[in-house]
């Protein structure tokens, strides 16, 4: 077994890329709300045999509440090709991005575009990403066991904590 094909899609974040957040407060670590979160889709092939790791891409179709230039997100432990970061007008039309950032002691990923989006704009940001599966508890995990006789370990599953 090369790969374990598992794909899924959601209509929830994976906590890894995070989350586009509105809230009324302001904090070091709570995002702008200057974007509502309309839906997300999440497509992720997990890689068991001889890898442990994950590859993906995620759809966030949100609306624009208030004015500006910057998509920020939560982000932390991901790769993500920068480079292949889109923003689409209405899913259609692609805007251009012009510079992908990321503030690791916040765990923010900041997408800035060419042009100011307003209030009303709805836009669909696709990221691409790849990831390690952990052995930590955190965002996308694997549990495993030794198995006695074989002295071998056994991966039990696979887990997303959001």
């Amino acid at each position: 077994m090369k790969f374990v094909g598992f794909k899924m899609i959601f209509i929830i974040a994976l906590s890894l890329m995070g989350s586009v957040v509105n809230s009324e407060e302001t904090s070091d670590f709570k995002l702008p709300t200057n974007f509502k979160p309309i839906s997300y889709e999440l497509n992720v092939t997990t890689y068991l045999e001889d890898k442990f790791m994950f590859e993906g891409v995620v759809g966030i179709r949100m609306t624009c509440v208030g004015a500006t230039d910057t998509i920020v997100l939560h982000s932390t432990s991901l790769n993500i090709d920068t480079k292949s970061v889109v923003v689409a007008n209405g899913g259609e039309n692609v805007i251009p991005v012009s510079s992908v950032s990321f503030d690791p002691d916040k765990e923010f990923m900041h997408v800035k575009s060419t042009v100011n989006f307003k209030p009303c704009d709805e836009l669909v940001l696709t990221i691409p990403f790849t990831g390690n599966l952990t052995d930590d508890l955190v965002g996308y995990y694997r549990s495993s066991y030794v198995d006695k006789e074989s002295n071998q370990t056994r991966c039990v599953s696979i887990r997303i904590l959001i």
